[in-house]
């Protein structure tokens, strides 16, 4: 930073301190009225350090943090995930379990369709009939009712395993301390 940025920035600082002193003196002398008004004074925009790298010098709790130009000012937290609610991710695996089976059955009605107009159908009957099997059929109905019992299967077991593993979570995280994440908040405005 150069000597002229470092000097004005000093000013300015100087200045606020001797503000705030003379509020904290005299609350009332803020709004140019005596008697103990409880008014506050305007806040004033923090000042910016021209320097060598532009505007992006930036002063916090009076320490500077510079980023080079360019780059996007970032503020990381620490936040420890200690306990998760069992029944919040029973609910949350229930539906998500739900929806993917619905998915997986109604895709593979769409392919059972296609394949039947296709012909595909007719041909493995017609190959395992070959092979010695002659009364061997695929049945729609037959398959249909196997598919929804495994997709009632598939919700319940996946719900029932991931509620164990968020009480076996809770009972980790009482005894390490939990799961560190460190979230990141871009000061950037959003493009668009």
């Amino acid at each position: 930073m150069s000597s002229k940025a470092a000097r004005s920035l000093n000013a300015v600082q100087a200045a606020r301190t001797s503000a705030a002193e003379k509020v904290r003196r005299n609350p009332g002398s803020v709004s140019g009225k005596q008697g103990g008004s409880k008014q506050r004074p305007k806040a004033q925009p923090r000042p910016q350090a021209e320097g060598p790298s532009g505007p992006h010098n930036r002063t916090t709790a009076g320490k500077q943090k510079v980023s080079p130009a360019g780059a996007a000012a970032t503020r990381s937290t620490n936040v420890v995930v200690a306990r998760v609610d069992p029944l919040s991710v029973l609910k949350l695996s229930a539906l998500f379990y739900l929806s993917l089976s619905l998915a997986l059955f109604i895709a593979g009605m769409l392919l059972w369709t296609a394949a039947r107009t296709v012909g595909l159908i007719a041909n493995i009957e017609a190959l395992v009939a070959d092979v010695g099997f002659t009364d061997f059929r695929l049945q729609a109905d037959q398959l249909l009712g196997a598919s929804a019992l495994a997709s009632v299967v598939m919700v319940v077991a996946g719900s029932v395993a991931n509620l164990l593993m968020a009480l076996l979570y809770n009972l980790i995280g009482d005894t390490v301390g939990g799961l560190k994440v460190v979230l990141v908040q871009s000061r950037d405005k959003p493009k668009g």
